[in-house]
Formats: structure tokens, C-alpha cells, sequence
């Protein structure tokens, strides 16, 4: 989630002389917002229970990697009482999903390619001469090409619209299309489907405490 709020500013308001423009925009992080718990989500972000692999695991992204980013910073919390849900063993929900992870070949894939972004974003030396660059940008197109196709329908993963959202999503065609467009996305979303499973150990884990309570 965002921890900050921005502003576009246009430049072409800052100068009266029309031959300089369009001068574009400008955009300035102005306000920081807290959490309850008198944290900010500033640079830090959001701290995941458990972590799924992802293309970009490995590369340096977001306002932290920029100059002179607003600071994460603390205020007064507010008294609150987080009695929703209790993990009964969170400790096992990580175990079981990294078991999963690391045995799906398309997770292994995700993190094959991750190393592959995070050595392409480091190399600071490139081939100068034309017929060099043009076998070494060749090699990098074949490289990138094993993970194309990557994500492919889960068989075993169905994905449906909850019946009160069809009569909205069935009310023009475009809108069907876009929503046919969504489910079949979602289809091949490794991360929701262990996201999936991970629900379904909670479920389980507490039966098993409800039972020995």
C-alpha cells in the first residue's frame, strides 16, 4: 500500500513565456499518512506475514530508492483492539506455503528470472562494437524468451464472479468482455492460488485448535 500523498505540479504555470513550453509536470510527495498503531507505511511498507516469489524480488524499486524521499517516522497511537481474527500458528502456515513454493516449477521459474532482472539491472559493461552488441542483445532476447508464456491456466483453480456482481457485470458487453478478460487473468495467478491454499491451512489449523479446546 501507499504511505504517502502526491501532487502534480505543471511547470508551465511557473513562466509566462510561451516558447519554453510545455515545460511538464512535476511530482512532489507532500503528506505522509499513519496507521493506527502511530506508524507510517513510508518506505517501509507494508511487512508481508509470508512472501511469495515475484519477478522483481530481487531489484531495488520505489520511493526509497529515490533522492531525499520523505523519512519514516512515528506519532501518538491511538488505543485500538485487534480482536477480528487470531493465526492460530503462523509459524506453520509459513512452513506449508514455503514447502508448496518451492516445490511448483512455475515459483522456481519466477525466481530463475528474478536473478536473470537483478544481473541485467547490475551490469555496468556493455559491448561497444556493433556486431558484438548484436550477438550479446541476442543472447538477451533468448534468455528472456524461456519466460515467456510462463503463467498458464490453473486446471485445478477455479475462479468465478460472486452472483450479486453479474447483473452489473452482464450489462453491456464491453463490460463482459473486460470482466471474461479479468477471470481468465486470474486463472493463471500463481500467487492468488497460493494465496488460496494458504486460506484453506487456516481454515484447517483452526478446526484443529477449536478441537483440542
Amino acid at each position: 500500500g501507499k504511505g504517502t500523498v502526491q501532487r502534480f505540479l505543471d511547470l508551465d504555470n511557473s513562466t509566462i513565456d510561451q516558447s519554453v513550453k510545455p515545460l511538464g509536470e512535476m511530482k512532489l510527495t507532500i503528506q505522509k499518512f499513519y496507521r493506527i498503531t502511530g506508524k507510517t507505511t513510508q518506505l517501509d511498507g507494508v511487512t508481508p506475514d509470508i512472501v511469495l516469489p515475484d519477478f522483481y524480488n530481487l531489484v531495488d524499486l520505489g520511493e526509497r530508492e529515490n533522492d531525499y524521499p520523505l523519512e519514516s517516522t512515528t506519532i501518538e497511537p491511538v488505543p485500538y483492539n485487534q480482536g477480528v481474527y487470531h493465526i492460530a500458528d503462523i509459524g506453520k502456515l509459513k512452513a506449508a506455503s514455503g514447502a508448496r513454493v518451492s516445490a511448483d516449477q512455475v515459483f522456481q521459474k519466477v525466481n530463475d528470472n528474478a536473478v536473470r532482472l537483478r544481473k541485467k539491472k547490475d551490469q555496468s559493461q556493455f559491448p561497444l562494437q556493433a556486431e558484438k552488441y548484436r550477438q550479446w542483445n541476442k543472447r538477451q532476447d533468448e534468455e528472456a524468451k524461456q519466460f515467456e508464456n510462463l503463467f498458464q491456466p490453473i486446471e485445478a483453480f477455479q475462479v468465478e464472479n460472486l452472483a450479486a456482481d453479474l447483473p452489473q457485470i452482464q450489462s453491456d458487453t464491453s463490460r463482459t468482455a473486460r470482466n471474461d478478460s479479468w477471470l481468465k487473468d486470474k486463472k493463471k495467478d500463481i500467487q492468488l492460488y497460493e494465496a488460496f491454499h494458504v486460506m484453506q491451512d487456516m481454515i484447517r489449523l483452526d478446526a484443529i485448535a477449536a478441537g483440542r479446546q
